[in-house]
């Protein structure tokens, strides 16, 4: 595995050097220049800054990074108040034939200033590893939900009064009500990212409750689940997520 640690303005400009307009969701790098002219001051400073570190690895992991056949987004929020997350977690990963690249952001150091980023040149494995390591540690869950949609507008049972059995939608509700401490997304899309398109797409969310701990969280066309998860749970689920989304690609790449 080989590391190289680059301003967030850096990074851009590797990614600019690609071509590409923009950065990986949900990476990226404040723009603090008043004017024109300040900005393109700003951007051949990070490019001349970055010069004499490119090296045959560092094309590779760019290349990797721009252009992979699957490519992972990792995007959680630290905090119990979801409007004003205390700390925001941003990952990227792009997967190749042979290797993958990875971009972990530092937290913001501030409102409005990006973090630096950290990237990667590393197995697949490896990847997800450094993926998962961005979440905080927690202990998995303690309970376990399958609610089917079909079943959620089942009315409860009156006959049994107070003592009837919660209904699939009272205690998917019961669940998600209390109070968390981390939540994220994690969206895997086959191909490289050229603008806003979600062809594709799959994906998980990870929650972290309050005096319980952490769960996988999906939900498909026809139902919803929620597992407890573990660091390696975390790892288990993305790299299924992967392989089923560069499957999916490929069929359609036949079609």
């Amino acid at each position: 595995m080989i590391h190289w640690q680059l301003t967030s303005a850096q990074y851009e400009a590797a990614f600019f050097a690609t071509q590409r307009d923009r950065l990986p969701y949900p990476t990226w790098n404040a723009l603090r220049a008043g004017d024109d002219i300040e900005l393109g001051r700003q951007r051949r400073e990070a490019i001349d800054t970055l010069l004499p570190r490119v090296d045959d690895d560092f094309a590779r992991l760019v290349h990797t990074l721009a252009e992979p056949q699957v490519r992972l987004h990792v995007h959680g929020r630290l905090g119990t108040d979801p409007g004003d997350p205390e700390t925001q977690l941003r990952g990227y990963a792009g997967f190749g034939p042979e290797i993958a690249a990875v971009a972990i952001q530092d937290t913001d150091p501030e409102p409005g200033v990006s973090g630096d980023v950290s990237v990667s040149l590393c197995t697949h494995v490896q990847a997800l590893t450094l993926l998962a390591r961005m979440l905080p540690d927690q202990p998995s869950g303690r309970h376990e939900l399958h609610a089917l949609k079909s079943e959620l507008d089942i009315e409860p049972d009156s006959d049994r009064g107070w003592n009837r059995p919660p209904t699939p939608r009272e205690r998917l509700g019961r669940f998600f009500s209390r109070s968390r401490t981390g939540w994220g997304e994690v969206l895997c899309y086959p191909g490289p990212f050229l603008d806003n398109r979600t062809d594709g797409v799959e994906g998980f969310f990870w929650m972290d409750f309050a005096g319980d701990g952490r769960y996988y969280v999906r939900e498909d066309s026809a139902s919803y689940t929620v597992q407890p998860m573990t660091h390696d749970g975390f790892v288990g689920h993305a790299r299924a997520l992967a392989r089923r989304v560069r499957e999916l690609g490929s069929r359609s790449a036949r079609v």
